[in-house]
């Protein structure tokens, strides 16, 4: 497959939401593309891409810079990239909005550009609750490649779906992109979260994360290994989380028949920053890896779950039961019920008698088994639906569609 621009469907939504209101936010985690959804927005609309990294943006924004700003500019799209780097906007922009509202001035007045997931952005500023539209930007899924193969799912599996890693020209190239962004998430969480331990540190508990991939996260044994306190590990880990670097899923506990595991399990949602953190630099080394089924089944539950509605993903969990009872991943909405999703990379894998079981106790309206091939779905003899990775994302966004 030749590398190349891969298009986000996400900009057509961003493009239908300013039409609609008079400010959006595109939110995700670093490098993702939301500079270049932006710029390119700005571009079409003849709007004005703000940079709040810049000091001298920041300095004409701050003390109620961005309210004239926007009446000099009234009629014009305002893209404010890096927004959260000058969280002292948000009551700014509120106002500003509101005069927007007032004066009738139409919508698509701003568009922010953040890290981070909705509900921290809606959290952040209780004044701008009703006022700004938000988008959620992840990572490239499968669905974002045109008709992907094994081949394409293979390469996003091993390089991530951060853009520029993806699309790099071979896979040492995108090692490298990687391991820089790896590198600067960690300089960058040392300054923004106050944390005091050193950058050498802070990776050997990154690549000890890495290895603790889809397992209930033990923070004390963590501790004993890296002879660090309990609070500097959540700081970490919940620092990761708010710019979704990382997820912790929830066990699933509405169930009194059996004793369940609540431990939540820790993923690195990107398997490509998982890979570099792990060394794995080839599709080899990958199937070759100790870690390669923790990573598969990370990979397979972003993609599911970045094809819901962001309150659907944020209730997405997994079952653990006594007896090993196991779900890998279940959903559920109101009116459509509870899934059940077991992860296998070979399509020749049956379900285990964890996940029958599991299934006895859980009574899904729907069970399924998630393969890394490009067999057509079928079902088998005990109901159980069986699917390639993109057949379950293109199901779950049509079954989950607002």
């Amino acid at each position: 497959m030749a590398t190349q621009h891969v298009a986000r469907r996400h900009k057509e939504e961003v493009l239908r939401r300013l039409k609609q209101v008079p400010a959006v936010a595109l939110l995700g985690q670093p490098q993702t593309g939301k500079t270049a959804i932006g710029r390119a927005i700005a571009a079409e609309a003849n709007g004005i891409y703000l940079d709040c990294q810049d000091w001298e943006t920041g300095k004409m924004l701050a003390g109620g810079g961005l309210r004239e700003f926007a009446v000099r500019n009234a009629g014009k799209l305002i893209v404010l990239d890096e927004f959260h780097q000058q969280m002292g906007l948000l009551e700014d922009l509120s106002g500003a909005i509101d005069e927007h509202r007032r004066e009738g001035t139409g919508n698509g007045c701003f568009l922010l550009l953040g890290y981070g997931s909705i509900r921290d952005a809606n959290r952040a500023d209780a004044s701008l609750e009703g006022r700004v539209s938000c988008v959620q930007l992840n990572p490239l899924d499968v669905l974002d490649l045109s008709g992907a193969g094994e081949e394409e799912v293979e390469m996003l599996w091993l390089r991530g779906g951060l853009p520029a890693s993806f699309a790099a020209a071979d896979d040492a190239s995108s090692f490298e992109i990687r391991s820089d962004l790896n590198r600067n998430i960690l300089s960058d969480e040392i300054i923004e979260e106050g944390m005091r331990v050193g950058y050498t540190q802070l990776r050997k508990l990154s690549v000890l994360l890495a290895h603790s991939q889809g397992r209930p996260l033990n923070v004390m044994e963590i501790c004993r290994i890296m002879t660090l306190n309990p609070r500097t590990v959540r700081k970490f880990v919940d620092g990761h989380r708010k710019r979704l670097l990382a997820r912790a899923l929830p066990a699933y506990y509405r169930h009194a028949k059996k004793r369940l595991k609540n431990t939540p399990k820790f993923y690195y949602r990107d398997s490509g920053l998982l890979h570099e953190l792990l060394g794995v630099k080839t599709a080899a080394a990958l199937k070759a890896h100790e870690m390669a089924a923790m990573s598969w089944e990370g990979f397979v539950i972003e993609n599911i779950l970045c094809q819901l509605p962001e309150e659907a993903a944020a209730r997405a969990s997994y079952y653990g039961a006594a007896g090993g009872a196991e779900v890998d991943l279940v959903i559920e909405r109101p009116g459509i019920g509870l899934w059940a999703i077991e992860i296998k990379k070979s399509v020749k894998r049956a379900p285990s008698r964890g996940f029958h079981s599991a299934c006895r106790d859980l009574e899904p309206a729907r069970r399924f088994v998630v393969h890394g091939g490009s067999l057509g779905c079928y079902k088998d003899r005990n109901g159980v639906e069986h699917m390639s990775l993109p057949d379950m994302c293109r199901e779950a966004a049509a079954a989950f569609a607002p």
